[in-house]
């Protein structure tokens, strides 16, 4: 027992300090490695940047972006965004984002300005936990609600805005060195349509714009009626006829229907019907149809083509989409990456390009089948009417 303990002394004696030594090194390595990465410039980029490759040997980049919808995810504005943005995302191979959407129902649960306050600032402090690269809003309430609080802190991408852009930075006073924002303008563009009409040989002699009047517009309709407005100033003869009840409506379709070769474009959300009731739009273009009007009619939106209504023109909102995911991937990659891709400058406002829909149906009933001769630049063309449930 007594040789085992000399044994363990004369170990300890001879590698004791080669021991301590070697542990000493390690140890010292261990925190000099770790001083390195704590003191390097890029250690917020390195928590982002996961330590696998692709097949192609790149660096794939853990990025989060969150998706507000002003309504929610199946809404005909929200959903064409929505696809359009994943879609092009997925065609950026060191990008694997998280998504994170959040639906505020500001047209069904939350009506009031106290519920839409509310529930913005619910999702805001969400956001905020969540601290994403990008947030990408669809439509106004969503971009006023949510965006633009964020936008001081985050990079907002705001798309299928119907206010136009230079109005929300003068009201809220948004500075491009303190606000980080991309704007895609949710802007009609007529251009098509003039064309159509000038290659079909159809001819039309004055434009008549149907619009809510602004005692009960809403602030998107207000700026659709701007929007047309300066797509047919200095091209076409126009007049604005304001409306607030469906009795008015119908009365005015009735009197413009003795009028030949015009064109109406229905500016038009919602009307007050007989029992002071609102009605939506696919309602209005139920009473349109009721009158047997005879001329040609545009509305703002392609359900109201599948409703019934003989051509509409509008914004591509799965390419508003495709444009916010270019300027979202491109801007994380610039980010992490020093990449330098070319993205708009901050504040910028990016236009999409345009749509035309028709009903064949309709145009055949009103006399211009001719116009579908062209059909090269439709981008739906409804058979017949439908009845379409827009909630």
């Amino acid at each position: 027992m007594n040789d085992k303990k000399y044994i363990l002394i004369d170990f300890f004696k001879t590698f004791g300090l080669a021991i301590l030594m070697s542990m000493f090194i390690t140890i010292y390595m261990v925190l000099n490695s770790w001083a390195m990465i704590v003191n390097s410039e890029d250690v917020k980029k390195l928590n982002k940047i996961s330590k696998i490759n692709d097949p192609n040997n790149n660096v794939i980049i853990d990025a989060t972006i969150v998706i507000v919808n002003s309504y929610n995810i199946n809404h005909p504005c929200s959903a064409p965004q929505d696809e359009g943005f994943r879609t092009e995302l997925l065609k950026y191979k060191n990008i694997n984002a998280r998504i994170i959407m959040y639906d505020l129902y500001t047209k069904t649960k939350n009506i009031t300005q106290l519920d839409q306050e509310r529930i913005a600032s619910i999702t805001i402090e969400k956001i905020k936990r969540l601290n994403p690269d990008v947030v990408y809003t669809t439509d106004d309430n969503a971009f006023k609600l949510v965006g633009i609080p964020l936008s001081k802190k985050y990079v907002v991408v705001a798309s299928g805005l119907n206010k136009f852009p230079e109005k929300y930075i003068s009201e809220y006073k948004l500075d491009k060195n303190k606000n980080h924002i991309y704007f895609v303008s949710e802007t009609v563009r007529l251009d098509l349509l003039w064309n159509v009409l000038e290659k079909s040989h159809t001819l039309i002699s004055k434009v008549y714009i149907i619009s809510e009047d602004s005692r009960h517009s809403s602030v998107t309709n207000y700026y659709m009626t701007k929007n047309y407005i300066n797509e047919i100033k200095g091209r076409m003869d126009y007049d604005i006829i304001y409306v607030t009840y469906v009795s008015e409506f119908r009365k005015i379709i009735l009197d413009l229907n003795k009028k030949k070769n015009v064109l109406v474009i229905l500016s038009l959300q919602r009307l007050i019907d007989d029992n002071g009731n609102y009605i939506n739009k696919l309602d209005i273009v139920k009473e349109l149809l009721k009158t047997n009007y005879t001329n040609l009619e545009l509305g703002g939106n392609f359900v109201f083509c599948k409703e019934g209504v003989a051509i509409c023109v509008m914004p591509d909102f799965w390419s508003m989409g495709k444009i916010s995911a270019n300027i979202s991937a491109k801007y994380i990659l610039n980010k992490y990456f020093n990449a330098n891709f070319q993205i708009p400058a901050n504040l910028s406002v990016i236009i999409p390009p345009n749509k035309i829909t028709v009903n064949k149906e309709r145009l055949d009933q009103l006399g211009y089948g001719n116009i579908l001769h062209y059909d090269r630049v439709f981008y739906k063309i409804f058979d017949k009417c439908y009845n379409f449930d827009d909630k």
